[in-house]
């Protein structure tokens, strides 16, 4: 690792109150992480796992049923949820506003929300994120 971020590192555990026996899970942080489509699995999964590195404890990734399958094998410490479609895969009942109210439903669950890792250009998919978020910051 380079000396930057061996210096940032060092900055962020600061930052990280040390984990107690007395905490349950969850307590340390909860995140989610909302990417990831049939083709990039990657950059959810790293996102997600960099979270859990810098000290949080429960790290969630809400993506596409294709990408799901994919980052599950990954890792097994990561929570995956195939609530995201894409227009090419998504039926005619799966609407922006049905796939948003089914992310929105988890919205309470999570400490941070990170919005982007993966998700590519399919605008249904970007018209759900713009609701979870325009739902994320009114809430």
């Amino acid at each position: 690792m380079s000396q930057a971020t061996l210096e940032l590192l060092r900055k962020a555990r600061k930052m990280v109150p040390p984990m107690l026996e007395k905490f349950h899970k969850g307590q340390m942080g909860r995140i989610a992480v909302i990417g990831g489509s049939e083709d990039y699995t990657g950059a959810p999964y790293f996102s997600a796992m960099a979270s859990a590195r810098l000290g949080a404890d429960m790290s969630h990734v809400i993506c596409e049923p294709q990408a799901a399958q994919v980052i599950k094998t990954y890792s097994p410490n990561l929570m995956v949820h195939p609530l995201l479609r894409s227009s090419r895969h998504a039926t005619t009942s799966e609407t922006s506003s049905s796939l948003s109210k089914s992310i929105i439903d988890l919205l309470p669950r999570f400490h941070v929300l990170v919005i982007g890792p993966g998700l590519g250009r399919d605008k249904l998919m970007q018209d759900v994120c713009g609701s979870v978020l325009n739902e994320a910051l009114n809430s």
